[in-house]
């Protein structure tokens, strides 16, 4: 049963992400409503994305779908802008969190002296490099990343640029591809944006399979 526990916690995400992206971004009159939210609430929409996206980070949920949805909703530039703030504000949270909580636990202490000092050396050796490096891997889990470098030595700060360089090339990539999704839901979209959309689709397939074979 212990072996199923993660195939089913598995299962669950996807069919609750897979009915909020049929609700969401299937339905124009869905999109339509957040589309007129966003021009009443210009301020409330972009702390709304911030706030969602730290809750997803704390609990280690994928925040990916948001960056896709931060494309959706604003555009490429605008998007991109929004879903980089919430990406550093969702990190510095578990990294706080982590650094202030955790760290204090002996017993998470012992478990991560005993099965990361190899990740340790690692963040102590390339710093904010390691960061970057991490943050723009689509294997790992983005904002949650803070839990991991929360209980190493590296400062904030350098937590902070890190997570700032590395998340923008994945970052462009989803919202781009929301930003044509949102485009081709509402019949604006040309065969150039379709071949551009299928070409970064592409290569975030490649860039994992790369990084699997590596690993």
């Amino acid at each position: 049963m212990s072996r199923l526990a993660p195939a089913i916690w598995t299962l669950l995400l996807v069919l609750i992400w897979g009915s909020v992206f049929t609700l969401f971004f299937f339905l124009p009159s869905t999109l339509g409503v957040f589309r007129w939210f966003l021009e009443t609430h210009p301020v409330a929409a972009p702390f709304a994305l911030v706030l969602v996206q730290i809750l997803f980070a704390t609990l280690v949920f994928p925040c990916s779908p948001l960056t896709f949805s931060a494309g959706v909703l604003w555009g490429l530039e605008t998007g991109l802008v929004y879903s980089i703030l919430a990406t550093v504000a969702a990190s510095t949270m578990t990294f706080l969190i982590s650094r202030n909580v955790f760290l204090g636990s002996s017993r998470i202490r012992n478990i991560s002296e005993k099965h990361l000092t190899s990740v340790h050396n690692l963040i102590s050796k390339y710093s904010w490099l390691s960061v970057a490096v991490a943050y723009a891997n689509p294997v790992f889990p983005g904002s949650s990343l803070g839990y991991i470098f929360g209980l190493s030595e590296i400062s904030l700060g350098t937590f902070v640029c890190g997570v700032f360089i590395g998340t923008i090339p994945s970052q462009i990539v989803i919202i781009y591809g929301g930003h044509i999704f949102a485009k081709l839901i509402l019949d604006l979209a040309n065969l150039t944006d379709i071949a551009l959309l299928s070409l970064a689709l592409l290569c975030l397939v490649l860039l994992r399979r790369g990084i699997q074979q590596v690993r």
